[in-house]
């Protein structure tokens, strides 16, 4: 991981995503020697995925592809939109497998991107953490579209050697202590789920009035001239920062910030102030008229599966969505993660669904939210 250290929350991310951990381990050759896929040969069918690199390499996990007589022809993306332009473009009826992020789920179905899963055919499903396979954001009226195989949070990160107590609120980086000690990091939709609420108060953040974006927005440009040291293009800047004790608390992380701190000597904690935060859920989607449509099921199961588990969280790094194979980690994986309070997970860390597209007069649409962003950006 250390190679690729960045922003959280691809899905819509403003600048450097989360993603460039897995093109970094892509380019170093890591993904595909974790899972022991050979390298694609010859083979029956040809399946398609457009997705983030490193994402596609659970899908074959344990000799899959070879297995099943299938090859796996890969085109990488740097957005989520991409996929749904592609899948709606040149290249409609040719994709059977994506990645996005949970909350673009339904705003795709509307838009006739994904088709519904066939849960009969995913056998290790039922191996799933609850409050991960049962997520509503997955659905859209009672038909699934979306199958969730990893995750991650974005909680307060701090160096508990540097600051004069466990920080319990957000607003604990506006202490007079910790003026110019603070680091900022994090793409426009994780700051405004994370501080909005924090900042109006609204139940849903990703769906705000304009006025509690503005608000919003004029809140993180106060902490931003104000309070910080700096606002990290990554989150392996981030870490960066916080190892050298540059800044001792954040507004935003994310958990494998504390590792990398770690392999720089530093211990850097985090926790999940009282306001709450929020959280990714990356899932795999079967495309609209997907020419393969069994075989993306039984690959995509393959992903859930125990082995293909494992490898995410050894060398991505990230949340994995199994009982099963979370009871396997390592000590130290799963120390990374809260998996043994995830009762509580609900209460601490959200998923929004995606701001409005078109102005229904009430809400702030995404492009208010790129707009507003670019006001932080740049003062």
């Amino acid at each position: 991981m250390s190679n690729g250290r960045a922003f959280h929350d691809g899905a819509v991310s403003g600048g450097i995503t989360r993603r460039e951990v897995h093109r970094m381990l892509a380019a170093a050759g890591v993904a595909t020697a974790t899972f022991g896929v050979p390298t694609v040969g010859r083979a029956a069918t040809t399946m398609n995925f457009v997705g983030w690199q490193g994402y596609d390499t659970p899908l074959t996990a344990g000799g899959f592809m070879e297995a099943n007589d299938l090859t796996l022809q890969t085109t990488y993306v740097s957005t989520n939109e991409e996929i749904a332009t592609k899948v709606r473009g040149g290249a409609a009826g040719t994709i059977d497998i994506g990645t996005p992020e949970i909350k673009y789920i339904q705003l795709w179905v509307r838009q006739g991107v994904c088709e519904p899963i066939d849960m009969s055919q995913l056998s290790n499903y039922g191996q799933l953490i609850p409050f991960f396979a049962n997520q509503e954001l997955l659905k859209v009226d009672g038909e699934q579209y979306g199958a969730p195989f990893t995750w991650g949070t974005q909680p307060m990160m701090y160096r508990p050697d540097l600051v004069t107590e466990t920080p319990t609120s957000w607003l604990d980086v506006l202490k007079p202590e910790y003026k110019g000690k603070v680091v900022m990091v994090g793409s426009h939709m994780g700051n405004i789920m994370v501080w909005g609420k924090v900042v109006t108060g609204a139940e849903i953040p990703s769906w705000m009035t304009p006025a509690q974006l503005t608000e919003t927005i004029d809140f993180l440009i106060m902490i931003k001239k104000e309070h910080a040291r700096a606002y990290a293009t990554s989150f392996g800047e981030m870490a960066d920062i916080l190892a050298r004790g540059d800044a001792v608390i954040s507004t935003l992380g994310w958990e494998p910030v504390a590792k990398w701190a770690a392999e720089k000597g530093a211990k850097v904690a985090m926790t999940y102030p009282v306001e709450g935060t929020t959280g990714f859920l990356d899932t795999y989607i079967v495309p609209k008229d997907a020419p393969n449509y069994d075989q993306a099921l039984a690959a995509i199961d393959n992903a859930l599966s125990v082995q293909a588990q494992l490898g995410i969280a050894s060398e991505l790094g990230q949340g994995i969505v199994n009982q099963d194979a979370v009871d396997q980690l390592a000590e130290a994986e799963r120390a990374a993660y809260p998996y043994d309070d995830l009762v509580n997970l609900a209460d601490r860390a959200k998923f929004y669904p995606f701001p409005p597209i078109e102005d229904d007069g009430v809400h702030a649409t995404y492009q208010m939210i790129l707009d507003e962003w670019e006001r932080f950006k740049r003062a």
